[in-house]
């Protein structure tokens, strides 16, 4: 350590012995290797964009992967620094680390002007919590209607906690006109029994002045379009019959992710050889993808009690 001080002070370290010690198994030398780079110019840092993305995948030392990700704030050049936060926000260790994903907000803030899309994207995707409502409350701020559509690809389990950070982004608005992307992904998940759901779905009804919604006749509703939506589905799959495709116990058993029944479904391919190929539905729209999702998780909800 106090040679590389040495080293450091006379201007020393090449490029080459940068990448060496950035990667050295003791986490203290990496750790200095990667305060001095990044305590110089953030111009500096452009020849090493590559490698120090390399280490946000690679390193196994938390502390490394803190540091990177403050520096992204204004010590990483660009592009380097928003692919190194996505990828820190993927990774599942840190998901309940007291740091590291505000940090990581901190630093990917200032994307999400720009690219709307792909912090909602992130956001879905992210294992952290805290991250996931700092960037939704963000995108609600700017765009509340757009930001509800995206809302309708979240996983079951987190929504609640998106929803909040929707209300709380909406806290200072005594009352505005409901989105017209409110009224159907409160129909997708208004049958949610995640209490968080139900308190949110309640606080933004209120906020966009609508009144109170029979939530059984909603059910009913959703499980009548989810059940016409798979009429295209049920000529090749059938419960308990052998048609053109798989019965659809078989099928069932396979998914757990509306996300994976939806991508399977705009592009298949050939799973069983004793059956053909699954053609393609580009026609098929998003609402109707959802539906047929719905309507498949469901039934193995229901095949498994």
């Amino acid at each position: 350590i106090r040679t590389f001080y040495a080293l450091d002070a006379c201007g020393a370290i090449t490029a080459e012995l940068y990448e060496k010690l950035l990667n050295d198994s003791n986490e203290h030398i990496a750790k200095l290797a990667l305060l001095s780079l990044t305590e110089k110019p953030k111009s500096a840092t452009k020849s090493f964009g590559q490698q120090l993305v390399k280490l946000a995948e690679e390193t196994k030392f938390a502390t490394l992967r803190l540091h990177l990700a403050g520096s992204c704030q204004d010590r990483i050049a660009e592009p380097y620094a928003e692919k190194i936060l996505n990828v820190l926000a993927m990774k599942e260790a840190d998901a309940n680390d007291r740091f590291i994903p505000n940090m990581i907000w901190y630093g990917y803030s200032k994307h999400i002007e720009s690219n709307p899309k792909a912090a909602a994207k992130l956001a879905i995707n992210t294992p952290m919590d805290s991250l996931r409502k700092s960037i939704f409350w963000s995108l609600a701020k700017r765009d509340l209607n757009q930001t509800l559509d995206y809302v309708r690809g979240v996983p079951a389990d987190k929504v609640g906690g998106v929803l909040g950070a929707i209300s709380q982004s909406l806290m200072h608005t005594k009352s505005l006109p409901a989105p017209s992307n409110w009224k159907p992904l409160y129909e997708k998940i208004a049958g949610y029994s995640d209490s968080e759901v139900q308190k949110y779905c309640a606080e933004l009804n209120t906020k966009f002045g609508l009144k109170a919604v029979d939530r059984e006749e909603l059910l009913r509703q959703r499980k009548l379009a989810r059940a016409r939506a798979f009429t295209t589905c049920a000529a090749c799959h059938a419960p308990g019959k052998e048609q053109p495709g798989p019965p659809l116990e078989q099928i069932a058993k396979v998914y757990d992710k509306q996300e994976d029944i939806i991508n399977w479904v705009k592009n298949p391919g050939h799973k069983r050889k004793n059956y053909p190929p699954m053609p393609g539905f580009p026609h098929m729209g998003k609402e109707d993808l959802e539906l047929v999702s719905e309507y498949l998780l469901n039934y193995k909800k229901e095949s498994d009690k």
